[in-house]
């Protein structure tokens, strides 16, 4: 059941693999998400999005704001452990809740992304509507149960 959401999110994800990505869209449009999915290719990216407010896949001017980030695990680059480390330790960004997305439901990747700062830990769903079912869930949690940080006070 999707509630009522007033607060429109900008959210934020890091997934290297381009079929994944387009199933995160497609998914985020078919639960009519109240918002925006930036989509960037590895934890680099997604940093530089934060702190410059470029978008590397296109490297358009971006707002670089974002008031929830998706976080796979293993990407090229930079992986979402390093991610979350370098989010964690950045003042103007560790108030970011991220949520791990990740195909590993191995008891030690999800221990040491909590023990990382991780917000929540969701193995990627198998199927497209199971998928589409976490992000409404994840739209409701976030965006009308959770109080987030105000971005205009940051």
């Amino acid at each position: 059941m999707k509630m009522m959401n007033t607060r429109r999110l900008r959210i934020l994800c890091a997934e290297d693999d381009p079929a994944d990505q387009y199933l995160l869209r497609r998914a985020a449009e078919k639960a009519e998400i109240n918002g925006d999915l930036q989509l960037v290719s590895n934890g680099e990216a997604l940093l530089r999005f934060l702190r410059e407010g470029k978008s590397i896949n296109d490297d358009h001017d971006a707002d670089g704001a974002a008031d929830l980030i998706l976080l796979d695990l293993n990407m090229p680059v930079m992986d979402g452990r390093e991610t979350m480390n370098n989010l964690r330790h950045d003042d103007a960004l560790k108030h970011i809740p991220i949520i791990v997305l990740s195909t590993s439901d191995g008891q030690d990747d999800v221990r040491e992304s909590y023990q990382l700062g991780a917000s929540s830990y969701i193995v990627k769903p198998r199927s497209f509507d199971k998928l589409v079912d976490a992000m409404v869930r994840i739209e409701n949690y976030w965006g009308e149960l959770c109080e987030l940080t105000d971005r205009n006070l940051i």
